[in-house]
Formats: C-alpha cells, sequence, structure tokens
C-alpha cells in the first residue's frame, strides 16, 4: 500500500480553499487543480509498505498521538515549488509557527524512523498543495490573488493513516485508520 500520514481541514476551511480553487480554475488553464477530497497536510509521506508493517505501524502512531491536545491552524501564506524558475506545484502554508504541529510532526518523525521509514531530509514545512503544473505550463502570473487572505481556523483533533491510489485522472485517498489526540 502507498501511505502517507495527514492532517485534514475542517468543512469551514476546505470549503473556503474550494472557492479560492473554482474561482482561480476559470482563470488557469495551465494547472491541475486539487479536488476537495485531497486537501490534507502531509505530516509524512511513506511510500510502499507491505501489508505486514501494518499493525506495528498502527500500533506506533498511536504512541505519536500521545500527549498531544487538540490545536488550531490558520490558513497562510501562499507560495510555489520550486522557489525558483517555473512554478510545478501551488500551496497554501500556515499563518504563522505552529508549536504543537511541529511537535507532532516530530513525534510522527520518530516513531517511523524507529520503524526503519526514512527520515526526512528537508526541514518540516507544512504546505496544502492547490494546484500542479501541467506539463510546465502553469502560469503563475494568471493565477488570480495568489496572496489571498484566508479566514477560517482549522481545530486539529487528530490525524489520518490514508492510502493514497494513484489513478490516470488523479490519487485517491482513502483513511485507513484515524488517531485521535485525547
Amino acid at each position: 500500500m502507498r501511505l502517507f500520514i495527514g492532517l485534514r481541514l475542517s468543512e469551514t476551511s476546505r470549503d473556503e480553499v474550494i472557492r479560492y480553487i473554482n474561482s482561480a480554475r476559470e482563470e488557469s488553464q495551465g494547472f491541475k487543480w486539487s479536488h476537495p477530497e485531497q486537501l490534507h497536510f502531509t505530516l509524512k509521506f511513506l511510500g510502499e509498505v507491505e501489508t505486514e508493517k501494518i499493525a506495528g505501524l498502527i500500533k506506533a502512531l498511536e504512541t505519536a498521538a500521545m500527549g498531544i491536545k487538540p490545536f488550531k491552524l490558520r490558513l497562510g501564506e501562499t507560495g510555489s515549488f520550486p522557489e525558483r524558475g517555473i512554478p510545478r506545484i501551488l500551496w497554501i502554508g500556515l499563518s504563522s509557527a505552529q508549536k504543537d504541529l511541529e511537535m507532532l510532526a516530530e513525534n510522527v518523525e520518530v516513531v517511523c524512523t524507529n520503524l526503519g521509514f526514512p527520515a526526512e531530509k528537508r526541514p518540516f514545512k507544512p504546505h496544502l498543495t492547490i494546484a500542479r503544473a501541467k506539463d510546465g505550463q502553469g502560469d503563475l502570473l494568471k493565477v488570480p490573488n495568489i496572496r489571498a487572505t484566508w479566514q477560517s481556523i482549522t481545530l486539529v483533533s487528530g490525524f489520518s493513516l490514508i492510502e493514497s491510489r494513484l489513478r490516470p485522472q488523479g490519487p485517491v485517498y482513502q483513511v485507513v485508520k484515524e488517531f485521535w489526540f485525547q
């Protein structure tokens, strides 16, 4: 199974992002915009995981959730990857540093590396992917109001282990297990 660990948006935040995507889609033909069910913050991408390792992974992620209290996130800055050159990915970040989110990401990283998953080499940069350029065609200048101001807040009360099934029309996500904070 191809797996990652992620946070989903509150319905209010998701609806706000969807409204932006719907308005931007009309003017920005060079991007493939994310579907509502694809919107998430990735804590850790695991890649292909053998079925027999999933039970141990679930137990480890239950440990990662311990001691974490629910916390709030506000969408903030927007940007693109790569930072230089032609943008391939458009994203939304957070309004400020999120100590609770960083602690959660660190907990997840530790339990996953202890299970033998490769350690992440890059620093954790929480972002919500909203669009991908189609074969280098994306023109950031044609994306309306990319510096949008986000109003809603997401209450994070847990995270999910998610399977990603790749399809020609885009990935399909299925929650394998949810982990709730105490």
